[in-house]
């Protein structure tokens, strides 16, 4: 597994537009969730709108992302 930093890992998302990737992330009330995802666009707060398979449009708050695997490539955030 690659460790990336935050900033690696929005560059990577925003760079994959068209094929579904996976981000892991810690949600408010502390456990993990897994989104299987596309990404939409960035906002001017900081978050990704992404559409997640199943559910539509939801946010991703890229502090509290944990996980990343884009193009069959683990990546840690550190």
């Amino acid at each position: 597994m690659t460790r990336i930093s935050r900033t690696k890992a929005a560059e990577l998302i925003k760079s994959n537009t068209k094929n579904f990737f996976s981000a892991t992330f810690i949600k408010e009330n502390k456990e993990l969730r897994t989104f299987n995802c596309i990404f939409k666009k960035a906002t001017d707060l900081g978050y990704f709108l992404v559409i997640v398979r199943k559910e539509g449009i939801k946010n991703l708050n890229i502090k509290t992302l944990v996980e990343l695997k884009i193009n069959k490539t683990h990546y840690k955030i550190v």
